[in-house]
């Protein structure tokens, strides 16, 4: 994966899709609020459904409801008069609950009766706790004699999160500095014993002594929804009235008692549906007693996730097509999904929308990348099909097929040709270089002038040495008089090309074609020539657009089609090269065997000065090639070898035939002039560029492998391989060719000599490839005599 930021097609992406999680960790998260709580809620919703099973302690709880039935059933209307209210209590105290909760807001004043009998009944059971409203500017607490015959009162505010009740506000620190607690809190210092200094707060949430810490950032906590709010242990309050009950419901349970009747207004949006506020209060208590807090990822957790998530999916990308990139990018997606609600259940939240966003950024990023690369790539491959690189007009083939388009239109047109009169002259005085300077600048020179007075035009270079216009709606005359001074201006132009100036004549045609004639490409570009076979220099001709009928293979491509031109001339781009390239491998050849023909045709002219030495480089030359094959020489080293051996004894050129011819023993100074042959052929050699991997092996054919030979007494591994190997070759054709002054030595005597001189005269490695190959082959009559030394050049090339 590392190796993947070093290429740009993966680093683009990367660094785009980091600067967009940059953007939402800076501004982006205020933008996508209500979305981040919607998924938010959803992924809450799913995980309660899929795995979330109700605490043990949720029997602990019994709800009883002011409902519907029970309105209908004692024909009350609510609010109820607090003496039914006071029944309802004493019955619930009757069954020994251990706390009672009253989700029910005794504010202000009654009849005195009823607020009395209300005040008993709260008196009834030690551990009541009343609940009240807490507003910014006011507040809704009962009267101070309900207060006093309670054992503690609490809040039952909810904050709402985009309407969503998601959180639980434990306490919170009015005005006066005074520590108000919610009726959770207030019902579980009563079910623990304790008392109000028993509970103490700071920056990370309620101390209730050591019972229970409730973990609360800034005052709130996630409220973890654990049990629906119909699973709870719900009694109607008709039957509690009537004690239509089971005692065990109550008996030492905490009991909550709050309305459920639609009528009284007392529901709440949660994650899982509207709850009765009363089984909201249900859920904290259940909450905090269970220890099943939410616990949020870090930010750094969150982002860490949200980092590999993305990077995953841009890994994925790179190394997959569309079609499988998408689907596993898709079960990455829905497996980080639904770790989601795994680990919700777990009771463990991230940001999931955040992380989500990263992943479905990261592909739709890399993918708008690679399809806007794809598209930016194809412009460019289109502007090179289309464009001339070296001049920047139409491609010959493009402008042909424009060409063809446009005049079997019924529109009138004219086709302007302009052609270099001298360019066979000038192609042969300037380099391959030069000759492009030159029809960049004349192509620039032209483009520039036609711009400057037509509006409509295309213009193509169709050869080296022509250059074509096509002119639309413009007049014939407006045309030619451009092109007559345009002749005229470029016979006043002498160019500078490196260090040379030249001057250059041109020739132009113009033909014309008016609406109603319709015709072909071909028949413009063979009156074009024929028109140029009669222009003089700086001329023009003009003339009609005349039908010729010539058959020509016609293009079923527009030029409006441009990707299908792209293919077109792609393909006819290869045909060109591959007949280019067949005709460079059929010049190769024939140069390959002009090479090799001169080089023969120079060994026998050298080893024609004596009759004596007759085939001498030939057969050396072939013999050497056959050693070389043995001791696995290269098919380079073979052809250097090769020509090596046919030119081992040029330097004889410069050696008087009456030295070469002597049948006596020669004298000092004659020997001496014998040894300067090879350092002669060296300096014959030195010009010639490409000989020089072969001129250090004609040199040293003569060196012995202990250092006595000449001409610079080299010895061992400093005399060239090839070199050494000629040595045995070649002194093997002297020993057995006649010379003027003795007989040839039969083989065998041959072979013992070249025998006796591995490690002194030859290489012993060369001398036993050598030996070997006399085992391989029979001697008598085999091609090592000279007269069945193959006469085709190319049985050499085939060692």
């Amino acid at each position: 994966m590392l190796r993947s930021f070093r290429q740009k097609d993966f680093f683009h992406p990367f660094a785009i899709w980091l600067i967009i999680l940059i953007w939402y960790l800076i501004i982006g998260d205020t933008f996508f609020f209500t979305p981040c709580i919607k998924l938010d809620n959803f992924i809450t919703n799913q995980s309660f459904w899929f795995f979330s099973q109700p605490p043990e302690v949720a029997k602990n709880i019994t709800i009883v409801t002011v409902d519907q039935s029970s309105r209908n059933k004692l024909a009350l209307k609510w609010p109820w008069k607090r003496s039914i209210t006071a029944e309802l209590i004493q019955n619930i105290a009757s069954f020994s609950p251990k706390v009672i909760g009253l989700d029910i807001i005794f504010s202000g004043n009654s009849e005195e009766d009823e607020d009395n009998q209300l005040i008993a009944a709260l008196k009834s059971h030690p551990k009541i706790v009343l609940g009240y409203i807490s507003n910014e500017n006011s507040r809704e607490k009962p009267i101070q004699e309900f207060i006093d015959g309670s054992f503690a009162i609490g809040f039952v505010n909810r904050p709402l999160q985009k309407g969503v009740v998601k959180e639980i506000r434990p306490f919170f620190i009015d005005s006066d500095k005074e520590l108000n607690i919610s009726l959770e809190v207030a019902i579980l210092q009563a079910y623990f014993g304790l008392d109000k200094q028993d509970i103490t707060v700071n920056e990370k949430g309620v101390f209730l002594k050591d019972k229970l810490f409730i973990p609360s950032h800034q005052g709130t906590s996630y409220l973890n929804y654990l049990v629906y709010h119909s699973n709870f242990t719900i009694i109607p309050a008709s039957s509690v009235l009537d004690k239509e009950v089971d005692p065990a419901d109550f008996r030492n349970k905490i009991v909550l008692v709050g309305a459920t009747d639609p009528i009284i207004h007392d529901e709440y949006p949660t994650p899982l549906g509207n709850f009765p506020g009363v089984t909201i209060i249900g859920n904290s208590l259940v909450m905090l007693l269970s220890g099943r807090f939410l616990h949020d990822a870090s930010i750094l957790q969150g982002c860490l996730f949200a980092f590999l998530i993305g990077l995953l999916i841009l890994f994925i990308n790179k190394e997959l097509d569309f079609f499988c990139s998408s689907l596993v990018c898709l079960f990455v997606i829905t497996l980080t999904y639904f770790s989601f609600i795994y680990l919700r259940a777990k009771d463990i939240t991230f940001s999931y929308f955040f992380i989500l966003f990263s992943g479905i950024t990261a592909y739709m990023v890399f993918n708008l990348y690679k399809y806007l690369n794809l598209i930016y790539i194809s412009n460019r491959i289109k502007k090179q099909a289309i464009f001339d690189p070296a001049t920047g007009l139409y491609t010959w083939r493009y402008f042909l097929l424009q060409l063809d388009e446009k005049v079997k239109l019924k529109q009138s047109l004219a086709f302007v040709g302009l052609r270099i009169r001298n360019y066979k002259k000038l192609s042969k005085d300037l380099s391959f270089e030069q000759v492009k300077l030159l029809i960049n600048l004349l192509s620039n020179c032209l483009s520039s002038e036609v711009k400057k007075k037509f509006r409509k035009y295309s213009m193509s270079c169709l050869s080296t040495d022509t250059l074509g216009i096509i002119f639309e709606a413009e007049k014939k005359e407006k045309i030619e008089t451009f092109v007559v001074d345009f002749l005229e201006e470029s016979q006043k132009n002498e160019w500078e090309l490196g260090e040379k100036k030249i001057s250059y004549s041109m020739q132009a045609c113009l033909i014309s074609k008016s609406k109603n004639v319709i015709c072909k490409k071909c028949d413009l570009v063979f009156q074009m020539e024929n028109l140029f076979e009669k222009i003089k220099d700086n001329e023009i001709l003009t003339e009609n657009i005349e039908e010729v009928g010539k058959e020509e293979e016609t293009m079923k491509i527009s030029s409006k089609d441009s990707l299908d031109f792209i293919v077109y001339d792609w393909e006819e781009r290869n045909k060109d090269l591959e007949r280019n390239i067949k005709e460079i491998l059929e010049v190769n050849k024939r140069l390959d065997k002009l090479n090799w023909g001169t080089l023969t045709a120079l060994a026998r002219a050298i080893d024609a000065k004596s009759p004596w030495t007759a085939g001498h480089s030939e057969r050396v030359t072939y013999l050497a090639l056959k050693i070389g094959r043995i001791l696995g020489l290269t098919r380079r080293q073979l052809d250097n070898l090769q020509q090596a051996g046919l030119l081992h004894d040029i330097g004889k050129i410069g050696i008087p035939a009456g030295i070469l011819d002597k049948p006596g023993k020669l004298t000092d100074e004659e020997y001496r002039i014998i040894c300067e042959h090879p350092e002669k052929g060296a300096k014959i050699l030195q010009p010639i560029e490409e000989y020089a991997e072969v001129i250090p092996v004609a040199m040293q054919h003569h060196e012995w492998f202990n250092g006595k030979g000449y001409p610079d007494g080299l010895s061992g591994e400093k005399i060239s391989f090839g070199a050494r190997i000629l040595a045995v070759a070649d002194v093997f054709d002297a020993l057995t060719s006649g010379r003027p002054y003795r007989d040839g030595m039969p083989i065998e005597i041959a072979v013992e000599m070249i025998r006796e001189g591995s490690g002194t005269q030859f290489d012993p490695k060369v001398v036993e490839a050598f030996l070997k190959l006399l085992e391989e082959e029979s001697v008598e009559g085999h091609t090592l005599h000279m007269g069945l030394i193959p006469e085709n050049i190319e049985a050499f090339q085939t060692i």
